[in-house]
């Protein structure tokens, strides 16, 4: 509840002789004619009809009323209160502490009723503007302004009264303003008419308008009030600070007397012509509102803004007089005037900057457009090629792997070798390529997952040694001892930078010795840095061409490229992966006397943990979805050599699902481009049928989100081609129980 704030709406309580504020004896004489009886035999039948006549005004209030009893018991309360608490005679009667309780929420209930206690108790009024709560079982929040004060009930004893109403807009406080003095007219008239025989009922009428107008002294809004001949009745003090008086001394009059003390003019500063005064349009019986003026003082040149609102009302005897509301919106209108010429100068300011910079907005907008169309068709370009590519490449090496395996002459296996790392250097190539492009869009991805450092060094061993055979060189590889085999980091790009370096001194040193060795720098507690150093002893490099080196298509010197071949992006890869791996690359080298790379990395140690059982894959009921006649030949291959003997291939993503519908497999090896239904809308339509089998994804397109692409669409598992032995043995065991 918000209680409402001190309004001339309390006086009509207050004049049924509710309220035990001290009037002035000296303020305004009623409003109504009386006339003075010096009889007093029908004193005890007033007192009577004074019962009667307070319940009717409480019933008849325009405004919210509820009064307390000595015993805090809820004792009456006004139509306009039943009309807010629709439910509330049935709990007149009740303990007010127990009503409050059952219409409002406890904080403010238990508040509340102590204000009701005190001002029981000591006579202290209460008052409170702008309350905001809401009732119990009421969704919407209300809001009030409330005032109580401590009153002698027709019983003798005392009691508590509450006025309450919602705030409104001014339009909505002009009309009970109206409706209070039409209400206060209809009394006077009916009081009078009653107690014209009883000079102190008289009296009491007296002292009652007394505090209606202490309660338009006490306004925040200035009153001001006329008879319909144009004299001013009253102002109340709000209004003569407002306009400049010190006491109505200075303003009683003639209405058109006050031209001589102000200046009334529109807010363009235009003179108001006297018929268009607010109160000359009130004293017509025009409803006024939001009428706003410039007041001037002619003496002292004080101007001030003001609102005005009102209206004429006429009694029950037929008297009219005239009312006028008024509101001081001098700061109001000095803050929107500032506000308006900052906005003026801001759009001033955004206009001219809004010109300066559109030539250049558009110049860079275009150059964006330009660049980022440009990136992505180079993006696409390069998964577009490195698919292509990828698909034939995984043909190659699957064969070269399953020749080397089977049984050949030294000169075939040699054969087969060569072949082997010629499809490994072009899928370098094509990874340095990938590499790039994602690189320079922002997407290159970083892993972190367990690998084996033995296993790594191993590999590239197997890789590298045949090679620098061939030429007569030395090929060397060490670990120190602290070096920790089972790490977590990234092993597919650590791969790639060792494999670009390697090939690197081998093709640059024609006789001696490479080598690759991998130390540990320290350890900071929650993993390690390790060292990993390519070194030959090949032509070397001159130190005014070391800086160009990283840089990518840079060689040596331009004999270099028609001597020994390269695209000169092998190094220029290596060190954009390990700075994006949180490393750096240092190169030392002397002309003639070889060169020396160190790669610092970091990685994480992993806990040794117990052995995994190898899984049986020969009993693994496999289903393999794939279009290219080569591949699918490879792959069967390469899962019989690992062991599985139960591999059913089909042609196509619809024919995949076809035969997962069928039943009997434990797996899916899913290629994801292929014709009729790919392998996303094979899995998509496998997953919505309730399948929950392992989903691995087959693809040859190694963009940066392809992985995340299946993983999103439902596979459980991802494998670029073209993939080893070892790759897909180790992939198959985590999903194949």
């Amino acid at each position: 509840m918000v209680a409402p704030r001190t309004d001339s709406v309390q006086a009509l309580s207050e004049s049924a002789g509710m309220s035990l504020g001290n009037a002035d004896e000296a303020s305004l004489r009623p409003l109504g004619t009386a006339q003075y009886i010096s009889e007093r035999e029908q004193s005890k039948q007033l007192l009577r009809q004074n019962r009667d006549t307070f319940f009717n005004l409480i019933q008849n209030a325009p405004f919210g009323v509820y009064v307390v009893d000595a015993q805090f018991r809820l004792w009456q309360v006004s139509a306009a209160s039943r009309k807010v608490f629709s439910d509330i005679d049935p709990l007149i009667g009740r303990d007010f502490e127990e009503v409050m309780r059952l219409l409002w929420p406890d904080a403010f209930a238990s508040e509340a009723v102590g204000h009701f206690r005190h001002t029981l108790q000591t006579g202290e009024p209460y008052s409170a503007q702008n309350t905001t709560e809401q009732r119990q079982n009421i969704a919407d929040v209300e809001s009030y302004d409330w005032k109580i004060e401590r009153i002698i009930l027709p019983d003798g004893q005392f009691g508590v009264v509450c006025y309450f109403y919602g705030i409104t807009e001014r339009i909505q406080a002009e009309q009970e303003l109206e409706q209070l003095v039409q209400a206060r007219t209809a009394e006077l008239s009916q009081v009078n008419a009653n107690l014209l025989v009883e000079l102190a009922a008289k009296e009491q009428l007296r002292e009652r308008e007394e505090r209606l107008l202490t309660v338009a002294e006490n306004l925040n809004e200035g009153l001001v009030i006329t008879s319909m001949e144009g004299e001013f009745i009253h102002w109340n003090r709000a209004s003569l600070n407002m306009h400049g008086f010190v006491s109505m001394a200075e303003c009683m009059g003639q209405l058109a007397d006050i031209s001589q003390l102000l200046e009334i003019n529109t807010l363009d500063g235009a003179t108001l012509p006297f018929d268009q005064w607010p109160m000359t349009r009130a004293l017509r019986g025009e409803r006024v509102r939001n009428c706003e003026l410039r007041i001037r003082r002619t003496d002292t040149g004080v101007e001030r803004i003001l609102s005005y609102g009102g209206t004429s009302v006429r009694d029950s005897i037929g008297k009219q007089s005239a009312f006028l509301i008024v509101t001081d919106i001098t700061e109001r209108k000095r803050a929107e005037e500032q506000l308006r010429e900052l906005n003026e100068t801001l759009e001033q300011r955004v206009l001219e900057r809004t010109q300066a910079l559109s030539e250049s907005e558009e110049r860079q907008k275009l150059a964006t457009n330009i660049a980022v169309t440009a990136n992505q068709a180079k993006s696409d370009f390069l998964s577009t090629m490195s698919h292509e590519i990828r698909t034939p490449l995984n043909g190659l090496l699957g064969m070269t792997d399953l020749l080397l395996a089977g049984h050949l002459t030294p000169q075939q296996h040699q054969y087969a070798e060569l072949a082997q790392i010629s499809g490994k250097t072009l899928l370098a190539l094509v990874n340095d390529l990938l590499d790039i492009g994602k690189i320079e869009a922002g997407r290159l991805d970083v892993e972190h997952i367990p690998f084996s450092m033995n296993e790594l060094l191993s590999e590239l061993t197997d890789l590298h040694t045949l090679s620098a055979h061939e030429k007569g060189l030395v090929f060397l590889a060490k670990k120190a001892p602290n070096v920790p085999n089972e790490l977590l980091g990234d092993p597919g790009h650590l791969r790639q930078i060792l494999n670009n370096l390697l090939a690197n001194a081998l093709k640059f040193t024609q006789q001696g010795k490479i080598g690759l060795s991998v130390e540990r720098l320290d350890d900071n507690g929650h993993g390690c840095l390790l060292r990993f150093t390519v070194h030959d002893s090949g032509i070397g490099i001159a130190a005014d061409m070391q800086p160009r080196l990283f840089t990518r298509f840079t060689q040596v010197n331009a004999s270099s490229t028609s001597e020994y071949g390269g695209s000169g992006l092998g190094l220029a890869i290596v060190k954009q992966l390990c700075e994006h791996l949180g490393g750096k690359v240092v190169l030392a080298s002397t002309l003639g006397q070889g060169s020396v790379f160190s790669c610092d990395l970091p990685f994480a140690e992993v806990a040794q943990t117990v052995p995994v059982p190898v899984p049986v894959l020969s009993q693994a009921r496999i289903l393999m979805a794939e279009d290219n006649p080569i591949n699918q030949i490879v792959a069967q291959a390469v899962l019989e050599q690992i062991g599985c003997a139960q591999v059913t291939v089909v042609d196509n993503g619809q024919e995949a699902v076809n035969a997962v519908l069928r039943g009997g497999f434990d797996l899916v090896l899913m290629d994801c481009r292929m014709p009729v239904l790919d392998g996303y809308g094979a899995t998509e339509q496998i997953r919505a049928r309730g399948f929950v089998l392992p989903i691995i994804a087959m693809t040859a397109n190694a963009a940066s989100d392809e992985r995340d692409k299946c993983l999103n669409q439902g596979m459980n598992d991802y494998i670029s081609k073209p993939f080893n032995i070892a790759t897909l043995r180790q992939t198959l065991a985590r999903w194949i129980p």
